[in-house]
């Protein structure tokens, strides 16, 4: 495998087809950066693919036979001059999604994978994933709002729960009570008949023994004397 910038000639994979590989290079979604090892360990950009130019929005051209420290500063201060150099002396491949890249001309945040291309050679393909960190810090805002609306609709419900429970046993206790009075009442009810019953039944006694005494009275009265006629007088 080789960059564009590479010696006419050499191959960049051993039993690839060049042509063929470059052309899949061109035409890759993802930009593909290409670097080769000196034997002073330094790192020299040899070349890009043109997503590359897309995605960073710069002239990659530019930073041909720049070291990756002079091409990119900011990448100084990382890790990833070390696992590149690492990818083109040993074939040691490298997969991060952590690499966040800003200068005044590039700025994003990259998912990147280097790999040996050929020994003291390698490529660092890699995407810009800011959009979908974007979006996933969207969808994790969504998701803890989502939470807390369950959380506080969950406290309601537990809440209303609570009143329903309450407001049951206040009435619960009300109809105790209402049973309570019902009885007592129905008691009042019952001794209140009761009474009438009974003093129906002295009064029935009075009334039957007023007949009696007045039929007794009845029978006991003398007969009324016959009304007299004057006598006559007696002649001499």
């Amino acid at each position: 495998m080789r960059s564009r910038s590479q010696a006419k000639g050499r191959r960049t994979a051993p039993g690839r087809d060049d042509g063929r590989f470059r052309a899949v290079v061109e035409a890759a979604p993802f930009g593909m950066h290409f670097y080769r090892l000196e034997p002073d360990g330094r790192l020299i950009f040899a070349g890009a693919n043109p997503a590359a130019d897309r995605i960073l929005h710069v002239r990659n051209a530019d930073f041909v036979g720049k070291t990756i420290e002079e091409a990119f500063p900011p990448l100084a201060r990382t890790e990833v001059p070390e696992r590149y150099r690492r990818a083109a002396r040993d074939g040691i491949p490298w997969h991060t999604e952590q690499v966040t890249y800003r200068d005044g001309q590039i700025a994003g945040a990259y998912e990147v994978y280097a790999f040996q291309t050929a020994p003291g050679e390698m490529a660092a393909a890699f995407q810009d994933i800011l959009e979908r960190r974007r979006a996933a810090d969207e969808l994790e805002r969504e998701l803890e709002s989502a939470r807390t609306e369950l959380l506080v609709a969950r406290n309601e419900v537990e809440g209303a729960r609570g009143e329903v429970d309450a407001r049951t046993g206040e009435l619960q206790k009300r109809i105790a009570e209402l049973e309570a009075q019902s009885a007592k009442n129905e008691e009042r009810v019952l001794k209140a008949y009761q009474k009438i019953k009974g003093d129906e039944k002295v009064k029935d006694k009075v009334r039957k023994a007023i007949a009696i005494a007045a039929q007794l009275l009845e029978e006991g009265l003398p007969a009324e004397p016959a009304p007299s006629t004057p006598e006559k007088p007696r002649l001499s």
